[in-house]
């Protein structure tokens, strides 16, 4: 753990008045989620505009390595259920190791602590102001994981204490930060309801020259891709496979899906047939969406804004998604992406794009134009970092 004279930022170019510790729950690589990615953009700009101690967990080879290592703390079930700090807060929250890392901020003194991900929150210790940079409403995903997720009596009535604990623990933290920053429409608006104030987003975005392909379509191609480890993404490939390809096979025999991501269970697994694909990690998506006649996306449970669709959208492969991800992107259906909800709206979707190639390109042209005006990484760590000018303009007195 470095000392006081060692805690000058990773980014430090002289002296500068602006000091801004930027706690985050992942480190900002490899680039294959959209935390990382959201992260990573950030990072490209804040460090060229302050002096910025980055902490979080370690990486080895990494284009930002962190000031501050911390390192996750395991607890007993019996613990867990006990306490009230939600379980996906507590292996950030205790331990020597995490302790010193709390020495270390405050230490370093910054003028602004940024919290990127609500697991950070206990690092923070006494040092204001707070930013909160947040990525999802991680209680909508606690909720859904319960009303969704199956399982037996016992597993059900530990995803409800979680979603409960999570709920208020999250409210609070929510209140009590002196700004926040949402990556979603629909974020800002229930964040803004529980401060009485406006909360301004900042998209996530994507590197349009890196998904700017061309594309050889395979006729009847349908593709969904994302970590096949988080739970919104495990719903959306199942209604793909169970609800909507079967209804899209009634009328083109010949379409087949391809469920691209790592770190597929056995219930994504189990999905694979003879028409439908599950690849597991691949070493680069941008060959699918070459191929893919159709993105589909339907996301019926989580929140923030996926990074799966910017990308489908920057590499010209026409969209279909449901309405609540095109409000969290501030689009209007036909705005780039075309939305559906239920599994028969999707298979008409299909189906009619299937055989309309002149739509097919209007929409993949309109995507592209969307995705380069709205979504592009080069502006992530602009935006992000000018809010932080503003806020540090107007800020209260800061203390450690």
């Amino acid at each position: 753990m470095p000392g006081p004279a060692d805690l000058k930022g990773s980014s430090a170019i002289g002296s500068r008045r602006d000091r801004i510790a930027f706690l985050s729950t992942f480190p900002p690589e490899p680039l294959d989620s959209g935390f990382a990615i959201r992260i990573h953009g950030i990072l490209r700009e804040l460090t060229q505009r302050f002096d910025v101690l980055l902490v979080y967990p370690d990486r080895q080879g990494i284009e930002f390595p962190p000031d501050v290592h911390i390192e996750l703390q395991k607890f007993p079930r019996i613990l867990e259920a006990a306490s009230l700090t939600p379980s996906i807060v507590l292996p950030f929250s205790r331990g020597v190791i995490n302790s010193s890392a709390r020495t270390s901020i405050e230490q370093f003194n910054p003028d602004l602590t940024v919290v990127s991900g609500l697991h950070m929150f206990p690092l923070a210790g006494t040092c204001k102001p707070v930013l909160y940079d947040a990525h999802n409403i991680e209680w909508h995903l606690a909720r859904d994981l319960y009303i969704r997720g199956g399982g037996g009596l016992l597993k059900g009535l530990h995803r409800w204490l979680t979603m409960v604990k999570l709920r208020a623990w999250e409210r609070a933290r929510i209140r009590e930060c002196n700004a926040l920053v949402s990556c979603s429409k629909t974020d800002s608006a229930y964040f803004s309801s529980l401060r009485n104030e406006a909360v301004p987003v900042v998209f996530n975005a994507v590197d349009i020259g890196y998904w700017d392909i061309d594309r050889e379509e395979l006729k009847g191609g349908i593709l969904f891709m994302g970590s096949m480890g988080y739970y919104p993404n495990i719903h959306a490939a199942r209604f793909l496979a169970e609800k909507i390809m079967p209804l899209v096979h009634r009328q083109l025999p010949e379409a087949f899906a391809i469920i691209a991501g790592d770190a597929p269970g056995p219930e994504t697994k189990r999905l694979a047939t003879d028409r439908i694909q599950v690849t597991g990690r691949v070493p680069d998506l941008r060959q699918y969406l070459s191929d893919a006649e159709v993105f589909v996306a339907p996301l019926h449970v989580g929140s923030g804004t996926p990074l799966k669709i910017m990308s489908a959208m920057a590499a010209g492969v026409p969209v279909i998604t449901t309405n609540r991800v095109a409000r969290s992107l501030g689009l209007e259906p036909g705005q780039g992406l075309l939305c559906a909800e239920t599994a028969e709206e999707y298979a008409s979707i299909i189906v009619v794009l299937h055989g309309d190639s002149e739509r097919r390109t209007a929409l993949s042209m309109e995507g592209k134009k969307v995705a380069r005006e709205r979504f592009n990484w080069d502006d992530l760590g602009r935006n992000f970092s000018d809010r932080i000018e503003r806020f540090l303009q107007v800020s209260p007195s800061r203390s450690c």
